[in-house]
């Protein structure tokens, strides 16, 4: 509209809005009607139903009411919910209209309203299959299987994740599956993406490392036992930068500035090798040391090492091969003359 121009549009009249205020209300009307019919539909049912409801709870844990939040709708919880009522009421002796009433009073939340709403637009249901149907048709993913099974297939224990907040985790999305695995596998994929330290305790134990007639909370309870008294996070954090599990101890007893001492009084000047007192590791260096290493020596050096890399025996030897400062990388002196100034953070290395 250009401006200045007067509009186009018309506004409704006051008889038009009338009208639609008065369509309105003889909507809502007849949706409270239909909703109230169906629910003077099951007066005995719900009584019925409620009873042996009360019978049951004595003896059996309730299910867990279904809440239809929007993320489930991106696992199966609305399968594992129907599952575990199922479980429960197979236990009684309930009609199919009494399992129904069983059923909606179990939704709460958000799947309450969606029922309400959908029974107000085509009526009340008829049978607990029916509602089950809805059900599964409104809060599964467009496609369960795979979805399910790349979350689980992808859980690994997180850095910051004790064994017990993984297990969970893990035997979450497991109960979810389409399919049941085989225990052995369930195992096998549990240990598997364990945090790279851990993982290596269970498959270096030969009683743990077959997977077979043990449990995930079997692996747990070892774990705990091997690692009592030991940080777990600090020791995920330590395996994770290629540190020797002591690294915390060692590091209390570093200066703020690198050593200008030798590590062997039998070391010559602008040499760049050790005696048999130097500690070395044999610790695999990780992809991203290896890149470290190789865009300080393409740059000159100058950028110091810390102590994991710099007393690594690999890179040892390939310094010396290629006359290289272990400690800095730089090619026109050995570790003696060597200005470089502080080292980085372990983990801008690893």
């Amino acid at each position: 509209m250009v401006e200045g121009e007067p509009s186009s549009i018309t506004p409704p009249s006051y008889e038009q809005l009338q009208e639609q205020l008065r369509q309105a209300r003889e909507s809502l009307q007849e949706n409270q009607t239909r909703f109230r019919e169906y629910q003077e539909t099951y007066p005995a049912t719900q009584t019925a139903a409620t009873a042996s409801m009360l019978t049951l709870s004595k003896f059996l844990r309730k299910p867990t009411p279904f809440q239809g939040l929007p993320k489930d709708r991106e696992n199966r919880a609305v399968h594992l919910f129907l599952s575990s009522l199922e479980n429960f009421l197979e236990h009684g002796s309930l009609e199919d209209k009494d399992q129904l009433s069983a059923l909606i009073s179990h939704l709460e939340g958000d799947a309450a309203k969606d029922f309400n709403a959908h029974v107000g637009d085509v009526g009340p249901f008829t049978t607990y299959k029916d509602v089950k149907e809805w059900l599964i048709a409104h809060y599964s993913p467009a496609d369960p299987v795979n979805t399910c099974r790349d979350k689980f297939f992808a859980c690994r224990q997180r850095e910051d994740e004790t064994f017990e907040q993984y297990q969970y985790r893990f035997q979450s999305l497991k109960n979810e599956l389409d399919e049941p695995l085989s225990n052995s596998y369930v195992v096998y994929f549990f240990v598997k993406n364990l945090q790279f330290v851990f993982k290596k305790q269970i498959q270096g134990d030969p009683k743990y490392s077959t997977y077979k007639d043990i449990t995930v909370e079997d692996v747990v309870a070892h774990l705990k036992r091997t690692n009592r008294g030991v940080n777990q996070l600090q020791l995920i954090r330590n395996s994770s930068s290629g540190q020797p599990e002591n690294s915390r101890k060692r590091r209390k007893l570093d200066t703020s500035t690198p050593s200008n001492k030798p590590p062997s009084s039998n070391t010559s000047p602008g040499s760049n090798s050790t005696s048999s007192s130097t500690s070395l590791n044999d610790l695999q260096l990780t992809p991203k040391q290896n890149k470290f290493l190789d865009v300080n020596i393409a740059r000159g050096g100058g950028r110091v090492l810390h102590d994991v890399v710099m007393n690594n025996k690999g890179w040892r030897e390939r310094a010396e091969k290629e006359g290289l400062c272990y400690r800095c990388c730089a090619k026109d002196h050995g570790w003696k003359k060597c200005n470089a100034g502080k080292p980085l953070n372990p983990s801008s290395q690893s």
